[in-house]
């Protein structure tokens, strides 16, 4: 069951027959295990969306005119999260399977395990302040703080590339180093970090993740769980500008906690969106 949201995001759509890229709210918020409230953050994305202009000067394109773009709302969820999983699944199968991409608008990380199985790309690029690699965390098998553990299980370590990584524990050091996993977090160079993204990543099913906990707290406050020590929007976004061409099966954009944000987050979001719409997609 999908709520629908007026404006959409961007403030302009295309009926859902004729887009290629379809706009999806997840609000899933079922463990984190320190602030909550990223379940509000699809909304706050596009309200952030429709006060930015849609014209992407790096691109030299306004997105609603040369893009078909469809926002389908926010899903409705169960209150379970292996429940919630299996929704979140199928509406991005459906999505995909109808021959549009499915760009999510979240709610937690762990959303991106749910979209993984429905999309089965054959790399992620992980851009995360988090490493997400526990095995368990406060008895938690699957949830924002394992969801890279699973993927990486599941595909193996070369498939899943870590970006912006700042943040790890003992136990996931140990793991990155067993499945030798590198972990590229030198932004100084945005276009040659993109160069070696892009040579990892050479594959003809992508799927792009964005924790904005990647972010300084000093230019997203308002995240699950800020973490110092991070890059800049401009950063980010230079980084997006290098990155394409890529086959990009799936995009999503996590971790905006509202209840903490002044804005910034969610405005930062909508931005990095945009660039992602107007390069990448």
């Amino acid at each position: 069951m999908w709520i629908p949201i007026k404006p959409p995001f961007g403030g302009f759509e295309t009926d859902y027959q004729s887009s290629d890229i379809v706009i999806l709210g997840i609000p899933l918020d079922l463990t984190s295990t320190y602030r909550t409230g990223c379940r509000f953050a699809p909304q706050k994305i596009r309200e952030a969306s429709f006060n930015l202009e849609t014209y992407v000067p790096s691109a030299g394109k306004d997105l609603f005119e040369s893009l078909k773009i469809h926002d389908m709302g926010d899903l409705f969820l169960p209150s379970e999260l292996e429940e919630a999983g299996k929704v979140i699944q199928d509406a991005v199968n459906r999505v995909s399977r109808e021959g549009k991409t499915p760009v999510i608008l979240g709610g937690e990380h762990t959303l991106t395990y749910f979209a993984c199985k429905a999309l089965k790309p054959e790399n992620i690029i992980y851009i995360d302040a988090h490493a997400d690699l526990r095995s368990e965390w406060i008895g938690q098998r699957l949830c924002h703080a394992t969801v890279a553990r699973q993927l990486v299980e599941e595909m193996g370590g070369d498939h899943v590339i870590f970006v912006g990584t700042r943040s790890y524990s003992v136990e996931e050091a140990e793991f990155i180093k067993h499945q030798q996993i590198e972990i590229l977090s030198d932004f100084s160079n945005p276009k040659e970090l993109a160069g070696k993204i892009k040579g990892v990543a050479e594959a003809k099913k992508v799927y792009l993740t964005i924790d904005m906990d990647v972010l300084d707290p000093a230019y997203a406050p308002g995240v699950s769980c800020p973490e110092p020590g991070g890059i800049s929007t401009s950063q980010l976004l230079e980084l997006i500008r290098h990155l394409g061409p890529l086959s990009l099966c799936g995009v999503d954009l996590v971790e905006v906690c509202p209840p903490f944000d002044n804005g910034c987050a969610s405005f930062a979001a909508a931005r990095v969106l945009y660039q992602i719409l107007a390069h990448l997609l």
